[in-house]
């Protein structure tokens, strides 16, 4: 009984997610903050190789940003928009205890083709980095999947032009809690 209770919620918790994503992706509409003049929510210091430090001020974490993208940070999400693209990360929050159950049940939910996958850690936190087709409307994206404490950080992109900074910015994720 116990397992189909936390199977529910996980289900409950993946489609809220999902559905927020979907919503996200078409509401861009909204404020965004400059790094060169950070609003009061966002912590933003220069780094040694010229990419910004960015605080999230809701999420509990840190990341270094390259100087062409602006932040915009909500209560569900944070965008890091570039003229080629966008970088979104999502926390979802977990019932199950690591990585490997989180992707499995996550994968039933959705119709996906994985074109790439390496497992790395980042921070000392089991992640995972994926390129991913969906099937339903072809569109394939980068992701990585960062494991903390029953949280899930997805990092992903589907501008192919910045792989290589989402790259950058996943590594550089350091766990801070606020």
């Amino acid at each position: 009984m116990k397992k189909d209770t936390l199977i529910i919620l996980a289900s409950g918790v993946v489609l809220i997610s999902v559905i927020l994503t979907v919503f996200v992706s078409k509401n861009r509409k909204s404020t965004t903050s400059s790094l060169n003049a950070p609003s009061s929510n966002h912590q933003i210091d220069n780094d040694q190789q010229n990419f910004k430090t960015y605080k999230s001020s809701s999420f509990d974490f840190e990341i270094n940003i390259p100087p062409k993208f602006t932040v915009v940070e909500k209560a569900t999400y944070v965008n890091f928009e570039a003229s080629e693209g966008l970088i979104d990360l999502i926390v979802n929050r977990t019932n199950l205890d690591n990585l490997a159950d989180y992707i499995r049940f996550f994968d039933t939910k959705r119709n996906l083709g994985i074109l790439s996958e390496r497992n790395l850690v980042i921070d000392n936190n089991e992640s995972l980095e994926r390129v991913e087709l969906n099937r339903d409307n072809g569109v394939s994206q980068k992701v990585y999947y960062i494991y903390h404490q029953r949280s899930v950080y997805l990092l992903s992109t589907n501008a192919t032009s910045l792989y290589s900074d989402l790259d950058q910015i996943a590594q550089s994720f350091r766990y801070t809690p606020n």
